[in-house]
C-alpha cells in the first residue's frame, strides 16, 4: 500500500460532485458553441454567466470530501 492510500472508508460529498458535473457539462456546451459557425452572443453570455455562478458555488462549498 502506498503512503497516500487509506484503508479507512472515504466519504464523498454528492452535492460537490453534482456541482462539478454541471460545471463540466456547461464547459462542454460552451466549447461546442465556440466551435460552431454561428455564435449566438446571448446564449454564450448566459452559459458563461452560469459557469461563473457554478465556479463560485464550488469555491464556497464548505463540506469537504474526507480522505
Amino acid at each position: 500500500m502506498r503512503y497516500f492510500e487509506t484503508t479507512a472508508r472515504v466519504t464523498t460529498d454528492r452535492a460537490l460532485i453534482d456541482l462539478r458535473d454541471a460545471r463540466d457539462d456547461l464547459s462542454i456546451k460552451i466549447n461546442i458553441l465556440e466551435d460552431s459557425d454561428q455564435i449566438d452572443p446571448g446564449e454564450m453570455s448566459t452559459l458563461k454567466r452560469k459557469l461563473g455562478i457554478l465556479d463560485d458555488r464550488i469555491a464556497s462549498h464548505r463540506k469537504l470530501i474526507g480522505a
